[in-house]
């Protein structure tokens, strides 16, 4: 292959990276490359295309670029894309909800997806005839507002006021570093705000790290693709590195996160017990 054809080929090999890429990144089943049927599937489709769109010497050119002459196959090629497809994949399911950004050449995934539970219904004593359902008297809503405010202080530093659980932005949530070994708090209440707050500190650490990760090693286009083929030996390092940052992750967040559901649990239960007597004593 002369200089013009390696050129030319090269060429052709940076519109399909770009091309498959773009597809990548856009994808709305990303859930579905969690199934290995589904990546099977989607494996045999792209060898295929392969092998239609490329000649011998750019599958050869191609083969070289991603495994430095190892294994020169339409296969490898295929191969290649799907582990890529799957480490987006894998990051994206994350964070639960597709919601992805690439400004000034940065990938950036918004944290924005969780939201707290309301609790507003636990503190409703007194039945309206009119509207036909509880509703929080005077009483009611200034415990609500002060259970309101001692959340706020401990999740975001109480840096705004809020009028509802349900609008609090978790991505003003604070940056202060908790002790996870800290010694119970004396109300349920206080117990659950702690290990919520722990928990989506977590949530959002694991998503930063993540695309820093991505953002340390691919060049991002805004047009939403990615510029630069990095090496097959590459992907497997980064594939294996995250692994082991998710083994971790997970294990971390699943002790927090079933304190946090038992501590909401018993907060719940508590007081809407509570509750309930009101709305009894109320009839009488």
């Amino acid at each position: 292959m002369n200089f013009q054809e390696k050129k030319y080929s090269s060429n052709i090999i940076e519109l399909f990276n770009k091309k498959i890429t773009k597809l990548i990144l856009k994808s709305q089943n990303f859930k579905n490359f969690l199934k290995f049927d589904y990546c099977n599937k989607e494996y045999f489709i792209l060898l295929e295309k392969i092998k239609k769109i490329f000649t011998n010497d750019e599958i050869i050119l191609f083969s070289q670029t991603i495994s430095n002459n190892k294994e020169i196959s339409p296969k490898n090629i295929a191969k290649y894309y799907i582990k890529l497809t799957h480490l987006f994949s894998t990051i994206f399911n994350i964070t639960s909800k597709y919601n992805l950004k690439i400004t000034n050449n940065k990938l950036n995934i918004d944290f924005n997806n969780f939201l707290i539970p309301e609790i507003n219904y636990i503190y409703e004593s007194e039945y309206d005839f009119n509207l036909n359902e509880y509703i929080l008297n005077n009483d009611d809503l200034s415990i609500y507002n002060k259970i309101l405010n001692d959340f706020s202080l401990i999740f975001c530093d109480g840096k705004e006021r809020y009028t509802t659980f349900s609008n609090i932005n978790i991505n003003n949530i604070t940056k202060k570093k908790l002790n996870s070994n800290k010694m119970l708090f004396s109300s349920y209440f206080n117990n659950y705000t702690f290990h919520i707050t722990l928990l989506i500190q977590e949530l959002k650490n694991i998503n930063i790290k993540l695309i820093e990760i991505l953002n340390s090693i691919f060049n991002f286009d805004d047009e939403l693709y990615i510029k630069n083929i990095i090496s097959m030996k590459d992907l497997d390092i980064i594939i294996d590195s995250i692994r082991d940052i998710l083994i971790n992750y997970f294990n971390d967040i699943q002790k927090i996160y079933n304190k946090t559901v038992e501590y909401f649990r018993l907060f719940v239960l508590n007081t809407f017990s509570k509750t309930i007597k009101k709305r009894i004593d109320y009839l009488y």
